[in-house]
């Protein structure tokens, strides 16, 4: 089965995209680039995802209310 960073290696091939070795670094190592994500943002989709879980939870559970 190929590997995911295979497939996209596949799919940019046939598109101009950035080098995916820029963006996955070689083979099991580090990428080059890093991306950081801010602290606050990190925070507001650890709250929504709690939210989205309960309210999956909900519907799940009390079915009937729906």
């Amino acid at each position: 089965m190929p590997s995911l960073i295979g497939v996209i290696r596949l799919a940019c091939a046939a598109l101009p995209c950035p080098s995916i070795d820029v963006v996955f670094g070689q083979a099991g190592t580090r990428p080059d680039i890093e991306v950081s994500m801010p602290g606050w943002l990190s925070l507001l989709c650890g709250v929504v995802v709690l939210i989205a879980a309960a309210y999956l939870l909900y519907a799940v559970l009390r079915p009937e209310s729906f």
